[in-house]
Parts: C-alpha cells; structure tokens; sequence
C-alpha cells in the first residue's frame, strides 16, 4: 500500500484509510443454526444430557443441599 499528500505529515493530522481486502469463504463451510436438529436422515452432530444418561443408564447428580426436608420450624415473630 502506497499513499501520497500533499505536504508532511504531522502529529496533528488525521489520516483515515479505507482498505478493502477481498477474502474467499473456504468451500467446505457449514454453518448449523442448531446442532441437535438433524442434518441429513437420522444422523445427530449433538446429543442432549437427557439423551445421553438415558444411553448410558447414568442416574440425574442429585444434591444433598437441594433435598426438601419438610416444614421449618421457626419462632413467633415479635412486632
């Protein structure tokens, strides 16, 4: 790239360049909007985790903290 002015340039001075640069796309691009829709047939590029532990038989993680543990016992409040 090449670029003459007038005069010197200076600190001051503005200088914007617009360069286009053409590009080519790659030939084998495939964009998928969504991976768990198939493509062709029957053929999945995702499974979904529900789909998976039903595959593997692998039960849901279940935490100790999420448990419900029945009624609260609470005091009275005081207004």
């Amino acid at each position: 790239f090449r670029a003459t002015f007038e005069d010197k340039l200076l600190l001051s001075d503005v200088v914007v360049c617009r360069l286009w640069v053409p590009v080519e796309p790659p030939p084998l691009c495939l964009p998928v909007a969504n991976l768990l829709e198939a493509v062709s047939g029957d053929t999945l590029l995702a499974r979904s985790v529900a789909d998976v532990r039903r595959a593997t038989e692998t039960p849901i993680p279940v935490s100790k903290d999420s448990l419900y543990k029945g009624p609260i016992a609470r005091a009275p409040r005081k207004f």
